[in-house]
């Protein structure tokens, strides 16, 4: 079976897509950058970790482009072991 090469972006390659991508919706939705729709900033749930604005923004951003309801996030690991479990 022959092995599938994705290839795999680096995070600062997402986030400039994540930015150009805010910066493109901007522009067709009335100078807006982002959270048009007022969520909370964003946050890890369960988690009193404190975000850095940078990564905030990023996050809200990604939030934004996924039309994610909300701007809530889980750790990877958590999410991981709760699908085991089930």
């Amino acid at each position: 079976m022959a092995e599938e090469t994705i290839p795999k972006k680096s995070g600062a390659e997402r986030q400039a897509e994540i930015l150009v991508a805010a910066l493109e919706r901007a522009s067709q939705n009335g100078g807006v950058l982002l959270n048009s729709t007022q969520k909370l900033a964003p946050h890890f749930y369960d988690k009193p970790m404190r975000i850095t604005p940078a990564n905030a923004l990023i996050m809200a951003m990604h939030s934004d482009q996924g039309e994610f309801k909300t701007n809530g996030y889980t750790m990877y690991n958590e999410t991981h072991n709760a699908v085991r479990l089930l």
